[in-house]
């Protein structure tokens, strides 16, 4: 039986010297928001999710379609064509399905299940954060069958340094839908706290988690919190998190559990008021200090 309840997130990760996601339509480009900060999207932040997953031996649905043709369609049919997937209802066989959702392409039976598990774009809480442009060279060869070469010039863009949050939802409902598990959330708890820093990618290193908190709230309870990153600001060059505090304490009668897990370097300042709200309904550590299984 799956004791899934409805519940927030709040993830927030350092960026420094690396380009957190880059815009396609402007040159890979850091993503700007209108109003001057860092931006990043909800897709993004779960790749890290998928890659950690597919890292740690688990059968992804989505990478599954993007290791054939570039196109979605094109990459449904190599699925099926591997008898992968016959019909719509194996696709919660897929963790990243269960947890975020997905649509199954077929002819007169499209099946598009709502993950339990949702979050809106990231963004930093700094403003006019500083872009580096850097010029490059890149190699590579003509062809399989000539030894020769040519060089493309092209540019790397990199963020000098900026605090990324996101917020996000756990629904019970969709969870019901898409079959999500109790052991598939621990294992998004997981993947929360290791993917960023676990990234391979060249443009990604230099990212590290400062805060990954998930409240559960009381069985039953249909109620979700605003977005939990509005209630963080900026000042100067750190984040003050005191109204934060104080719109927990006014939903805390809501909240089961509290499960925290952060970077004491840059939150410890904090634990001792969220003892003081949750008591011992909060569960927290800090980061990597439990081995992976």
């Amino acid at each position: 039986m799956n004791n899934i309840n409805n519940g927030n997130i709040l993830n927030i990760y350092l960026a420094k010297n690396c380009n957190p996601n880059g815009n396609p339509a402007e040159d890979n480009m850091p993503r700007i928001s209108f109003d001057n900060r860092i931006e990043v999207t909800d897709l993004r932040l779960k790749r890290y999710v998928r890659d950690y997953l597919i890292d740690i031996g688990k059968d992804i649905y989505v990478s599954k379609i993007l290791s054939g043709k570039s196109s979605l369609a094109n990459g449904a049919k190599h699925i099926m064509a591997d008898k992968r997937i016959e019909k719509s209802d194996q696709l919660p066989e897929f963790i990243d399905v269960r947890l975020f959702g997905g649509v199954f392409p077929k002819k007169k039976d499209n099946c598009h299940l709502t993950g339990p598990i949702q979050f809106g774009f990231g963004y930093s809480f700094e403003k006019d954060v500083d872009i580096i442009e850097t010029q490059i060279i890149t190699t590579f060869k003509t062809s399989e069958d000539n030894d020769g070469s040519v060089g493309s010039m092209g540019k790397d863009y990199r963020i000098k340094s900026a605090t990324i949050g996101f917020d996000g939802t756990i629904s019970a409902e969709n969870a019901k839908h898409t079959g999500m598990t109790t052991d598939d959330l621990e294992l998004f708890d997981e993947a929360m706290e290791y993917g960023v820093i676990m990234s391979k990618s060249r443009s990604k290193r230099g990212q590290f988690p400062l805060v990954y908190m998930r409240l559960e709230y009381n069985d039953g309870v249909k109620f979700f919190s605003r977005d939990l990153t509005e209630f963080i600001s900026q000042k100067e060059d750190s984040q003050d998190y005191s109204e934060l505090m104080e719109y927990l304490s006014e939903i805390e009668n809501k909240i089961k559990t509290a499960y925290l897990v952060y970077d004491k370097r840059y939150f410890s300042d904090n634990i001792e008021s969220l003892q003081n709200i949750f008591g011992e309904r909060l569960i927290s550590r800090e980061f990597f200090a439990t081995k992976v299984k």
